[in-house]
This record gives C-alpha cells, structure tokens and sequence, in this order.
C-alpha cells in the first residue's frame, strides 16, 4: 500500500479476518500482522468495506436532443 493511500477494500477484508481469528486481539497488536498502522485497522473494521455509491440521479440536461415529431 503507498504512503497517503486509503485503505483498499482487499485490505479491509484482511484485518475483519484477523479480527474474527483473534477477537481479543488490539488494533495495536494487529497492526504489525498487517503492515498498517493501528488507526488503518480500526478504520478498516469500522468503516463501510467498500466505498458509498453516489446517491442520486443527475440530469444532463445539455446532452438532450429533442426530435421533432411530425403528425399527418
């Protein structure tokens, strides 16, 4: 994982199994079994797993064509 990045979804995943492993474990001691710090961990096992889908529909309204209907 590189410096400033979030934390992935796959490395998300890890830690909530470690967690289930070893459940009387710290974010502190599980943090060296993972690599990320223990503030990574605890926003991993409390935080959504994957990232919020955008809410709402948006109108482009300048993308509209509007054909002409011709009666006879």
């Amino acid at each position: 994982m590189q410096e400033g990045q979030g934390t992935q979804r796959d490395d998300k995943l890890k830690a909530r199994t470690l967690r289930g492993h070893f459940p009387e474990m710290t974010y502190i001691q599980l943090a060296p079994r993972t690599g990320f710090t223990a503030r990574r961990i605890q926003d991993a096992l409390h935080g959504p797993l994957t990232p919020k889908k955008r809410s709402g529909f948006r109108k482009v309204k300048d993308n509209i064509q509007h054909i002409p209907f011709n009666s006879p």
